[in-house]
């Protein structure tokens, strides 16, 4: 009799657990067919697993229940090693079941669009770029600043500033910083077509030494776009005359100090290689990132005979330029002039 209650004890609890496994994938079933919260963007990390996908779905209030839809994930064997990282869009109609369905198969994967312009060092480009991937700034400095990946490329940590070229490019979401890197060079290979290496060679000038050119007028001037092959011009007149460039934003590279105003004769002394008014030639790389069209307006210069320029008077933003070292002075004492009325000292 005993045995009798036992065994009939044993069989009320497996029906009673068929029956609850029975009824939750019936559950399951209608849950899978109950519409999300869409119209959103969604990004699946790369170390992610199903469990951590379901709590971010809850996060962005795109699912209400985390549990529940782990265990429909399970159900339909979307598990850890099925977990395909990028960006997603849930779309308004989606069911939890299509939630699913996309994220497994990875065919929703969207591409991100990466844009980076005025960058004017490492830290501010990954600072830019970290915010449109999935790698972060810190993997992205410390990519960026690696000797190993500078030398990869045939550069150096003065020059590797000139591989990476400002515009907007299509990339996977889930890149890494050593992906980006890999990409640009790609793109920096691209861009010096060889209409451009054609265009270098006729100015005397290598894409890194034209590059870094660029990054002076760049400095120089970014509001007024017509100034730009003028400026060009004027310091490749003083290159191949062999005076020294005399360019104002490398001093404020040099003393580190790049809101400057008023440069005085203490800052033309300071002794580092970026400084053009003790060193002759070119600086050995990149004072900022330059975008496309200034490096264009750097390998097709206006032609002139302009070896001097100085901030004109007011708040244009425009240029005085001059052939000679008198007319030059005249246009140096009205700027200082001009400085000395606003009050600005430094």
């Amino acid at each position: 009799m005993k045995k009798i209650k036992i065994f009939s004890g044993i069989g009320l609890l497996i029906f009673l657990l068929g029956a609850f496994i029975f009824w939750h994938k019936i559950f399951l079933w209608f849950y899978a067919r109950e519409q999300v919260l869409g119209g959103k963007y969604v990004y699946v990390n790369s170390y992610a697993n199903h469990q951590n996908v379901a709590y971010m779905l809850q996060r962005e209030g795109i699912i209400a229940d985390a549990e529940h839809f782990i265990d429909l994930s399970e159900l339909k064997h979307y598990t850890a090693k099925h977990v395909v990282a990028g960006k997603y869009k849930i779309e308004p109609f989606f069911t939890h079941n299509d939630v699913i369905n996309t994220l497994r198969a990875g065919r929703g994967v969207l591409p991100v669009a990466v844009t980076f312009n005025n960058v004017r060092n490492f830290e501010e480009l990954a600072g830019k770029v970290s915010k449109q991937i999935e790698s972060d700034s810190l993997s992205l400095i410390r990519a960026l600043r690696d000797p190993h990946q500078q030398k990869k490329y045939g550069l150096s940590q003065s020059t590797f500033m000139a591989m990476f070229v400002p515009d907007t490019y299509s990339f996977s979401w889930n890149t890494s910083a050593e992906e980006f890197i890999a990409r640009m060079n790609r793109e920096y290979k691209k861009f010096w077509s060889d209409y451009r290496l054609e265009r270098a060679k006729k100015i005397g000038l290598n894409p890194i030494q034209v590059t870094t050119l660029a990054s002076i007028v760049k400095a120089e001037q970014e509001v007024h776009a017509d100034e730009q092959p003028i400026i060009a011009g004027l310091y490749i007149n003083r290159l191949h005359k062999r005076m020294k460039l005399q360019s104002d934003p490398t001093v404020k590279y040099a003393v580190g100090n790049f809101g400057l105003r008023r440069i005085l004769n203490e800052h033309l002394q300071h002794n580092h290689p970026y400084n053009t008014y003790r060193n002759y030639g070119l600086p050995p790389g990149p004072i900022n990132v330059p975008e496309k069209h200034i490096i264009d307006a750097v390998l097709n210069p206006k032609t002139h005979n302009y070896i001097y320029m100085c901030a004109s008077p007011g708040y244009s933003g425009k240029h005085l330029f001059a052939s000679s070292f008198i007319d030059h002075q005249k246009n140096a004492r009205s700027y200082q002039q001009w400085l000395n009325q606003q009050k600005i000292i430094r």
